[in-house]
Protein backbone atom coordinates (compact mmCIF):
# COMPACT_ATOMS: atom_id res chain seq x y z
CA UNK A 1 0.00 0.00 0.00
CA UNK A 2 1.33 3.44 -0.81
CA UNK A 3 2.52 5.40 2.18
CA UNK A 4 2.53 2.56 4.74
CA UNK A 5 6.22 1.77 4.37
CA UNK A 6 5.78 -1.74 3.01
CA UNK A 7 6.68 -2.53 -0.52
CA UNK A 8 3.99 -5.20 -0.97
CA UNK A 9 0.67 -5.37 0.80
CA UNK A 10 -0.85 -8.82 0.97
CA UNK A 11 -4.59 -9.27 1.24
CA UNK A 12 -5.06 -12.58 3.02
CA UNK A 13 -8.46 -13.17 1.43
CA UNK A 14 -7.62 -11.92 -2.04
CA UNK A 15 -8.42 -15.28 -3.60
CA UNK A 16 -11.95 -15.01 -2.20
CA UNK A 17 -12.47 -11.27 -2.36
CA UNK A 18 -14.71 -11.26 -5.46
CA UNK A 19 -17.07 -13.72 -3.77
CA UNK A 20 -16.52 -13.34 -0.05
CA UNK A 21 -15.34 -9.83 0.60
CA UNK A 22 -16.18 -8.13 3.86
CA UNK A 23 -18.92 -6.10 2.19
CA UNK A 24 -20.67 -9.16 0.78
CA UNK A 25 -21.49 -10.50 4.23
CA UNK A 26 -23.17 -7.22 5.06
CA UNK A 27 -25.01 -6.61 1.79
CA UNK A 28 -26.13 -10.09 0.73
CA UNK A 29 -29.25 -12.03 1.53
CA UNK A 30 -28.89 -15.09 3.71
CA UNK A 31 -29.30 -18.54 2.27
CA UNK A 32 -32.34 -19.07 4.47
CA UNK A 33 -33.96 -15.95 3.01
CA UNK A 34 -33.28 -17.06 -0.58
CA UNK A 35 -34.57 -20.59 0.08
CA UNK A 36 -37.72 -19.24 1.73
CA UNK A 37 -38.35 -16.87 -1.18
CA UNK A 38 -37.82 -19.70 -3.68
CA UNK A 39 -40.23 -21.95 -1.76
CA UNK A 40 -42.90 -19.23 -1.69
CA UNK A 41 -42.44 -18.63 -5.42
CA UNK A 42 -42.72 -22.36 -6.22
CA UNK A 43 -45.78 -22.66 -3.96
CA UNK A 44 -47.44 -19.78 -5.83
CA UNK A 45 -46.59 -21.38 -9.18
CA UNK A 46 -47.99 -24.68 -7.93
CA UNK A 47 -51.22 -23.03 -6.83
CA UNK A 48 -51.49 -21.11 -10.10
CA UNK A 49 -50.98 -24.21 -12.24
CA UNK A 50 -53.38 -26.30 -10.16
CA UNK A 51 -56.00 -23.54 -10.13
CA UNK A 52 -55.69 -23.13 -13.89
CA UNK A 53 -55.93 -26.86 -14.45
CA UNK A 54 -59.00 -27.08 -12.22
CA UNK A 55 -60.64 -24.08 -13.88
CA UNK A 56 -60.00 -25.48 -17.33
CA UNK A 57 -61.56 -28.80 -16.40
CA UNK A 58 -64.63 -27.33 -14.73
CA UNK A 59 -65.33 -24.21 -16.78
CA UNK A 60 -65.81 -23.57 -20.45
CA UNK A 61 -63.05 -21.54 -21.96
CA UNK A 62 -60.32 -21.65 -24.48
CA UNK A 63 -57.50 -19.91 -26.17
CA UNK A 64 -58.23 -17.54 -29.00
CA UNK A 65 -55.50 -17.53 -31.59
CA UNK A 66 -55.37 -14.38 -33.63
CA UNK A 67 -52.77 -12.67 -35.72
CA UNK A 68 -49.11 -13.56 -35.78
CA UNK A 69 -46.14 -11.34 -35.22
CA UNK A 70 -44.13 -9.76 -32.44
CA UNK A 71 -46.90 -7.46 -31.21
CA UNK A 72 -49.41 -10.32 -31.17
CA UNK A 73 -46.91 -12.53 -29.32
CA UNK A 74 -46.30 -9.89 -26.66
CA UNK A 75 -50.06 -9.35 -26.32
CA UNK A 76 -50.63 -13.08 -25.92
CA UNK A 77 -47.84 -13.30 -23.32
CA UNK A 78 -49.31 -10.46 -21.28
CA UNK A 79 -52.76 -12.01 -21.62
CA UNK A 80 -51.44 -15.36 -20.42
CA UNK A 81 -49.74 -13.77 -17.39
CA UNK A 82 -52.94 -11.89 -16.56
CA UNK A 83 -54.97 -15.09 -16.94
CA UNK A 84 -52.55 -17.01 -14.68
CA UNK A 85 -52.63 -14.38 -11.92
CA UNK A 86 -56.39 -13.81 -12.19
CA UNK A 87 -57.20 -17.53 -12.12
CA UNK A 88 -54.95 -18.08 -9.12
CA UNK A 89 -56.88 -15.37 -7.27
CA UNK A 90 -60.38 -16.29 -8.51
CA UNK A 91 -59.97 -19.93 -7.50
CA UNK A 92 -58.90 -19.17 -3.92
CA UNK A 93 -62.45 -19.73 -2.57
CA UNK A 94 -62.32 -23.20 -4.18
CA UNK A 95 -59.02 -24.09 -2.47
CA UNK A 96 -60.14 -27.43 -1.04
CA UNK A 97 -61.96 -28.39 -4.24
CA UNK A 98 -58.86 -27.64 -6.32
CA UNK A 99 -56.61 -29.68 -4.02
CA UNK A 100 -58.98 -32.64 -3.78
CA UNK A 101 -59.62 -32.61 -7.54
CA UNK A 102 -55.89 -32.80 -8.21
CA UNK A 103 -55.34 -35.62 -5.74
CA UNK A 104 -58.20 -37.50 -7.43
CA UNK A 105 -57.49 -36.76 -11.10
CA UNK A 106 -53.99 -35.39 -11.60
CA UNK A 107 -51.89 -36.63 -8.72
CA UNK A 108 -48.66 -36.03 -10.66
CA UNK A 109 -48.96 -32.24 -10.41
CA UNK A 110 -49.03 -31.96 -6.59
CA UNK A 111 -46.32 -34.62 -6.36
CA UNK A 112 -44.14 -32.67 -8.81
CA UNK A 113 -44.39 -29.48 -6.81
CA UNK A 114 -43.84 -31.27 -3.50
CA UNK A 115 -40.66 -32.77 -4.97
CA UNK A 116 -39.58 -29.31 -6.15
CA UNK A 117 -40.09 -27.92 -2.64
CA UNK A 118 -38.07 -30.78 -1.15
CA UNK A 119 -35.30 -30.19 -3.73
CA UNK A 120 -35.19 -26.51 -2.74
CA UNK A 121 -34.86 -27.44 0.94
CA UNK A 122 -32.05 -29.92 0.26
CA UNK A 123 -30.36 -27.39 -2.03
CA UNK A 124 -30.50 -24.83 0.75
CA UNK A 125 -29.05 -27.28 3.24
CA UNK A 126 -26.24 -28.07 0.80
CA UNK A 127 -25.53 -24.38 0.22
CA UNK A 128 -25.48 -23.74 3.97
CA UNK A 129 -22.96 -26.54 4.47
CA UNK A 130 -20.85 -25.18 1.62
CA UNK A 131 -20.92 -21.71 3.13
CA UNK A 132 -19.91 -23.10 6.54
CA UNK A 133 -17.03 -25.05 5.00
CA UNK A 134 -15.83 -22.02 3.04
CA UNK A 135 -15.96 -19.79 6.12
CA UNK A 136 -14.00 -22.39 8.15
CA UNK A 137 -11.39 -22.61 5.40
CA UNK A 138 -11.13 -18.84 5.19
CA UNK A 139 -10.80 -18.42 8.96
CA UNK A 140 -8.03 -21.06 9.06
CA UNK A 141 -6.10 -19.29 6.30
CA UNK A 142 -6.45 -15.91 7.99
CA UNK A 143 -4.58 -17.10 11.07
Amino acid sequence: MPGDGSRYAVNQTSYLSPLYGSQMADDSKSIRWVVTAAMIFVAYLAWGFMAGSYAESSHVGGVIIGRRGLIAAITMLLSAIYSFVATSIWELPNFFSVISWHFSNRIWLPILFILLEVAIVFGGVGLQRLEDNLSKTRSRRNR
